[in-house]
């Protein structure tokens, strides 16, 4: 989680005309096919440089040592825990359709909202996260041990 493994920062080995790719890999054995592309870009643990490669592959690792999809296992394991209750990956739950989170780009015909309401697959633990501020209040509390962190989850 510290991302310095040395791995590059996008998810394709490849560059291109965008900074970010739509269509990630959907199976795994995909990204086992991009490894002789994934070169390292120095030792791992001498710099800091984000990776998206990196965070999948930390999902992948939860998933194969948990035993739930990633998304199983956060939801169980931090926002149930957290009372984070309007948190989701990916397509928003009919329930929660009504609060999900819009983003929106500028171009030169003004501002356009972008869907980003779609099935990450196997690279939702790179990005996919839905998350309110309230949640996400509640996660950061979590994370410094201040308050309003529940009781049975603050750091000593």
């Amino acid at each position: 989680m510290t991302h310095s493994a040395g791995f590059r920062s996008g998810t394709w080995p490849w560059g291109g005309d965008q900074p970010w790719h739509p269509f990630e890999p959907t199976q795994w054995e995909q990204v086992v096919a991009m490894f002789p592309y994934t070169e390292l870009l120095f030792k791992p643990g001498t710099h800091y440089r984000y990776s998206n490669p990196g965070v999948i592959f930390l999902g992948r690792i939860i998933e194969l040592l948990s035993g739930d999809d990633y998304e199983v296992y956060i939801a169980k394991n931090i926002f149930m825990p957290l009372g984070m209750t309007r948190s989701f990956f990916d397509r928003a739950p009919y329930h929660l359709v009504a609060h999900r989170s819009h983003s929106y780009v500028g171009t030169d015909e003004g501002v356009k909202e972008q869907r980003f309401d779609f099935d990450s697959g196997i690279t939702v633990s790179n990005g996919g996260l839905n998350a309110r501020l309230g949640d996400m209040a509640k996660w950061l509390a979590f994370l410094i041990g201040g308050p309003g962190a529940p009781e049975s989850t603050t750091r000593s």
